[in-house]
Order: C-alpha cells, then sequence, then structure tokens
C-alpha cells in the first residue's frame, strides 16, 4: 500500500490550516493508503528568512511607495524565487530582480541590496534542500504530493525537483488553488509550465482531488495523460454528505485564527468565465444538520470555536445553517 505524503510549502499567509491537505487525509486514510500532512509553511527556520527579506524592502522602499508591503511584497520574493530557480547569468538575473522590484514599487533599489535580499532567497534554498531530504528519508514515503498555490510555486517546483533526483522511484503529484488563477486550465502559463517541469510531476491534478487522486493511486484513471481534470473521470464529484470529516491532526493549529470547514463546494451560479465550474463540478450542498455535526465534532476535537468557511458563496445555505447552529446549543462563530 502507498505511503502518502501530503505538504504544503513556503511561502504563503493563510487564516486557516491547509483545508485541502486536511479533506484529502480523510478521504486517503477510508480507502486504506497511509498518509501524512505536513505544514512546512509554518516552519521557523523558513519565516525568519522571510521576516528578514521583508525588512530590508521595508527599509530601502520610501515609505510614500511602500503601499500594503506584506501583500504587494510577495509578488517580489515570489518571482525573485523562481528566478533563482532558473538563474543563468548573474547579469541578467540582477537586471531581472531589479525590474521586478521596480514595477511592483515603482523605485530601484541599489545592486548591493539586491545582493543582500539574494543572500537571503540562496540560503533559503540550502535551509529547504535539507529539511526536505531530512523529511522524505524519516518519512520514506512512496507518493509525495504538494498543495499548490502562485506563492508557494517556487519552493514547490525545487522540492519535485529534488524529489527525482534523489527518490526517482517517488510518485509525484501536484494539485491546489494555484489552478484557479495563475495556471488556469488553457492559459499558456499553464502549458509552458507542463512542458518545462512535467519531467519532475508524475501527476498534475486540476480541480477537486478526492476522487482524482484516489483512482490515479489505484490504477484506474486508465490514461497517460501528464494533467487530468474532472473530465478525465466522467465529470464525476464527491458526494459531499458522504465526505469525511477534515483530518487537521497534522497540523500544529495554534498558529492560526481560524480553524476551517465548509458547507458546500462549488458556486449554484456556473458561470463559464469563472474557475469555481472547472475546479469543483456541479454545485453541491451538505445536509444542514450534518454540516453543524461536523463543525461540533471539529470544535470537540480541537477546541476550536472561530471558523472560516471555504465556499465560493454563502448565500445559498447561510439562513439555514445559523438556524441549525441556534437549535445546537453550542457556541461557535463562522465566518466566510
Amino acid at each position: 500500500m502507498e505511503r502518502i505524503l501530503l505538504g504544503l510549502l513556503p511561502f504563503w499567509d493563510p487564516q486557516i490550516p491547509p483545508l485541502g491537505i486536511a479533506c484529502l487525509k480523510g478521504y486517503l486514510q477510508n480507502k486504506g493508503f497511509v498518509v501524512r500532512g505536513k505544514d512546512v509553511n509554518l516552519e521557523v527556520e523558513f519565516r525568519e528568512l522571510h521576516d528578514a527579506y521583508f525588512a530590508i524592502l521595508e527599509r530601502n522602499i520610501p515609505k510614500e511607495k511602500v503601499g500594503n508591503l506584506f501583500n504587494i511584497g510577495n509578488q517580489v520574493i515570489r518571482n525573485h524565487m523562481m528566478a533563482h530557480l532558473n538563474n543563468t547569468g548573474r547579469k541578467k538575473y540582477f537586471e531581472l530582480l531589479d525590474i521586478v522590484i521596480e514595477r511592483t514599487f515603482y523605485c530601484r533599489v541599489d545592486l548591493a541590496r539586491l545582493v543582500e535580499l539574494d543572500d537571503i532567497v540562496t540560503e533559503f534554498y540550502l535551509r529547504l534542500e535539507h529539511y526536505l531530504l531530512s523529511l522524505l528519508k524519516e518519512e520514506k514515503p512512496t507518493v509525495l504530493g504538494l498543495t499548490v498555490y502562485g506563492d508557494t510555486l517556487p519552493a514547490s517546483v525545487f522540492a519535485f525537483r529534488l524529489a527525482k533526483k534523489h527518490f526517482p522511484s517517488m510518485k509525484t503529484v501536484m494539485g491546489g488553488g494555484i489552478f484557479a488563477d495563475q495556471f488556469a486550465p488553457g492559459s499558456p502559463n499553464l502549458d509552458y509550465f507542463v512542458q518545462r517541469e512535467g519531467k519532475y510531476i508524475d501527476k498534475i491534478i486540476v480541480g477537486e482531488g478526492e476522487l482524482m487522486m484516489g483512482k490515479w493511486l489505484l490504477g484506474e484513471l486508465g490514461n497517460g495523460k501528464k494533467m487530468v481534470g474532472l473530465t478525465d473521470i466522467g465529470n464525476l464529484t464527491l458526494d459531499v454528505d458522504l465526505a469525511e470529516i477534515p483530518d487537521f491532526s497534522d497540523f500544529d493549529l495554534q498558529y492560526y485564527p481560524y480553524l476551517a470547514h465548509y458547507g458546500a463546494r462549488s458556486c449554484p451560479f456556473q458561470c463559464k468565465f469563472c474557475s469555481e465550474t472547472i475546479n469543483w463540478g456541479k454545485y453541491r450542498k451538505k445536509i444542514v444538520r450534518r454540516t453543524v455535526e461536523e463543525f461540533i465534532e471539529l470544535y470537540r476535537r480541537h477546541s476550536y470555536q472561530v471558523f472560516l468557511m471555504t465556499d465560493s458563496t454563502l448565500n445559498p445555505i447561510i439562513s439555514h445553517l445559523a438556524g441549525e447552529f441556534i437549535e445546537s446549543g453550542v457556541s461557535i462563530y463562522w465566518d466566510g
């Protein structure tokens, strides 16, 4: 039986622990797989480098141009980290870093500051390599799955390359929210990424992952496609009323202000331009009583009363859900 390691890598600034991994773990464990989740994004040795990088930006960007540093600055560190992975020459590399900062903050920083920033990114990858090799040797997974967002893409690419270099027989799989924006299906960005990085990733799963990953692990997908979506499984979607409760047991929840859950998947409006339809398929609501019972169970397991719901829209369920919570008599607070 496969041993599966599911991970989220730096840098992501969420309010909730990795719900996608928690849902996948609950589903795959019920199928008999051994699953471990790892929230690498929380590790102090990486967060301190993140803070050092932003401290340099803050000291060197004029006050009137700094804006929301910890929002737009994410674009700088993300693009810097990706450029570092693909660096083919010092001169062009530092010219690119200069352009990245100038087009984000509309100002220039001197070469010495660019070198300081680059030293931090170099140190990040050295630490990440040591961390990942130690983790993979300890966990001995047969499958490495990463949930990827725009800001975690560089570290995830690095991890996939590293895994295939040192453990070539290990299966690698990628999913996550990046397919709702930067890598929307049909975009040239996604096509270029698959062409360039596909040799390090055995399967790319676009959209709701439980059924697709389960079928892939069991050899039931029946095709050699690198990238799969809902159409590859006949547009089958998970019955959310039978879905396992998210398993957050591998995560250190104290660092998150909210716990996460959902009462529905996809969106009832099914607009053609929106990624919700591509990622989640048809709209499905949970039985309201079951939803509330799951919230109460998560509250009892983890002592969290404050939840952030990840539904694309709460309008179709909010009144009934509120009424059911009132009837339950349990003090749980939720937002979305």
